[in-house]
């Protein structure tokens, strides 16, 4: 008898055995925030991008205005490079069993 559907996953028979590769789950919830929360990220670089310029204040010295800034930048860096690699694993991710 035909199987009628023939499922997402393939498998390949290698030298060392087995493999069975399946595409990663998809959260749609997820990727529809992570989505509109990138292009909230990437305009918010382009509008705070000409502030970097300015760390330090008129004499010289690192402001407290500078420090929030590049703590500010650094984390928000991280978080960028955390969705974005989110969101690359549930749009074209592949698990290999």
């Amino acid at each position: 008898m035909e199987r009628p559907y023939g499922g997402i996953a393939t498998h390949y028979e290698t030298p060392t055995g087995y493999s069975i590769i399946v595409p990663a789950k998809k959260h749609l919830p997820i990727i529809i925030i992570f989505s509109l929360w990138l292009l909230g990220w990437i305009q918010s670089i382009i509008f705070f991008a000409p502030t970097l310029e300015n760390f330090y204040d008129t004499t010289g010295g690192l402001s407290f205005d500078g420090i929030f800034i590049i703590v500010w930048w650094i984390s928000s860096m991280a978080a960028g490079l955390f969705v974005i690699k989110t969101l690359t694993w549930y749009l074209i991710g592949k698990e290999i069993i």
